[in-house]
């Protein structure tokens, strides 16, 4: 996509306006709807060890998680400071645990605020139109801001 862009930059614009049109949509229908979010109720929730431990896998199993170490970190390591392997090693030890922590957290936080939305019918509407009104206004600045000229 990155050679095609840089081919054709008339391509970036292209793709700009789609993406914005798409997220305005979704964001248009969120506010529209009176019940966007009350297929909560009949899901089961699930046990937060079980949330956290299934966000934490779809995390460190990431392949863009992988390629972003491997372009990033070999600028880092360095040889007069000990064995490469054993830095390598250690920085992917400590971006796997800042995954764990981080991505698990946000989890076990959404689980807990569906908890609290499956429970009024009010704030999933609320939530709803929260969200529609940020895709848009999400939409109206990548329009504004991003579009490049020719």
């Amino acid at each position: 996509l990155g050679l095609l862009l840089q081919a054709w930059p008339a391509a970036f614009n292209t793709l700009l306006v789609g993406g914005a049109l798409y997220i305005g949509w979704m964001g248009w229908q969120l506010l529209r709807s009176r019940g966007a979010l009350l297929v909560l109720q009949a899901a089961a929730p699930r046990a937060p060890w079980r949330t956290f431990v299934q966000a934490t896998a779809t995390c460190l199993s990431n392949p863009k998680a992988a390629v972003f170490m491997l372009a990033v970190v070999p600028q880092f390591l360095r040889p007069e400071h000990g064995p490469l392997a054993a830095q390598a090693l250690a920085m992917a030890l400590i971006t796997a645990l800042v995954q764990v922590l981080v991505y698990g957290g946000v989890a076990l936080g959404a689980a807990g605020l569906r908890a609290r939305l499956a429970g009024s019918a009010a704030a999933q509407v609320a939530a709803a139109r929260a969200v529609g009104g940020l895709l848009l206004s999400t939409a109206a600045w990548a329009l504004l801001t991003g579009w490049q000229s020719l």
